[in-house]
């Protein structure tokens, strides 16, 4: 997310977030804005003020301009969804290296099952679907995308998300995979569920804190050690993972050793890392596979 303050703290001059009310509130291009030099209408200068001042409260832009780019795609966003983070956007690149490469295997296969769990604005799903139609339209043909999530608002955010960019994906209402009309097997699994610990607020630089209780707490808090949802879908998935199937979580990197050791038994579970080199997600396979 990005708020005035984050600007601020990282020496971006306050100009270019005054400019970006301007573009939103115009309607013109940075190089349109400058050419015209347009002056603001009366209710147009309300609204400059009215944006200027809820930022400086740390209020996020993208729940004020209800737009946030993901993935080369602008994605509507609201205070009922996660604004999505462009250190997922690995994640979305692991999944689509994934299909790629097994394209033979899968051509096999009546069917392949995709599904994300925890969709959000349908960020992951949406950005998936959209590249692997590009990429490879047969793939996009013979795959079944499915996305879930708990809450019907997020849900009702994501199927606009999805309308808007013409992605054909089965949204349902699901805590985690218990939903019955799901399929009983996937061939890949993604999820970005709540990792932060509850007591998160108490231990983040005040002004990110300030920045983060405009989000979903229902988004962030993975409960005392951040790994509820975490823990109960890896619980889920050697019965839920297709042969070759393969999940990829999100996770806090804190977290790798946690998980390594409590599911070392019944799963395999590799590490990649971030562009900062930390371990930011897992693949997980059955074990023997």
């Amino acid at each position: 997310m990005v708020s005035y303050y984050q600007m601020r703290k990282n020496n971006l001059p306050t100009r270019e977030v005054e400019e970006s009310f301007l573009l939103h509130l115009t309607g013109l291009s940075r190089e349109e804005f400058f050419l015209t030099r347009p002056v603001l209408n009366p209710w147009q200068k309300i609204q400059y003020f009215w944006l200027k001042r809820k930022t400086t409260k740390g209020y996020p832009l993208q729940y004020l301009f209800k737009t946030a780019p993901f993935y080369g795609l602008n994605l509507f966003v609201n205070k009922n969804v996660l604004i999505p983070r462009i250190e997922t956007e690995l994640l979305v690149e692991q999944a689509i290296r994934h299909l790629i490469s097994n394209t033979k295997r899968y051509a096999n296969k009546k069917k392949l099952h995709v599904i994300d769990v925890g969709t959000g604005s349908g960020c992951i799903t949406i950005s998936l679907f959209t590249k692997i139609k590009k990429i490879d339209p047969s793939c996009a043909k013979y795959a079944d995308f499915y996305a879930v999530d708990v809450s019907l608002s997020a849900l009702k955010i994501a199927r606009q998300n999805a309308a808007t960019h013409r992605a054909d994906i089965k949204f349902l209402e699901s805590n985690l995979l218990d939903n019955p009309e799901l399929p009983k097997k996937f061939d890949l699994i993604l999820a970005n569920l709540p990792y932060l610990k509850s007591e998160y607020s108490q231990k983040l630089p005040k002004k990110l804190a300030d920045s983060l209780k405009f989000e979903p707490c229902i988004a962030l808090d993975g409960g005392r050690d951040g790994l509820d949802l975490i823990k109960r879908l890896l619980v889920q998935l050697p019965g839920r993972l297709d042969q070759n199937g393969l999940a990829i979580l999100e996770i806090d990197p804190d977290q790798l050793k946690v998980i390594e050791d409590e599911f070392d038994e019944s799963l395999t579970i590799r590490s990649i890392r971030d562009l900062n080199g930390f371990d930011r997600f897992i693949c997980v396979t059955n074990k023997n596979e």
